[in-house]
């Protein structure tokens, strides 16, 4: 995998980092600022910012949120009149992409 940070210093509009903007304030959503698209922020503030997006609850909202969208693909599964292997095919990516971490 990459380095944690790696998508928060390339700039990227990740939904961790979205939900990040929309819930840090104060200190913690200058930092994220600060680190966002800095490709030269030092490992200590990547690490800060990296803490700030768990405080303020955004690793939360994301993993509630892919819950949500695995549920739903398990749900259409069922009703969609695949194939029972095809049904088992797909069933095995949405379990691996809603466990999937980076």
């Amino acid at each position: 995998g990459k380095p944690a940070g790696n998508d928060l210093t390339a700039g990227k509009r990740t939904p961790l980092v979205l939900a990040g903007f929309r819930r840090a304030r104060g200190k913690g959503h200058r930092l994220l600022k600060r680190v966002h698209g800095n490709t030269q922020a030092s490992p200590a503030d990547v690490s800060r910012a990296i803490e700030v997006l768990e405080k303020c609850g955004a690793r939360e909202v994301v993993e509630q949120r892919i819950g949500e969208l695995e549920a739903e693909a398990r749900a259409a599964l069922e009703m969609g009149g695949l194939r029972r292997a095809g049904q088992e095919l797909l069933a095995g990516a949405v379990s691996a992409l809603a466990a999937r971490r980076s």
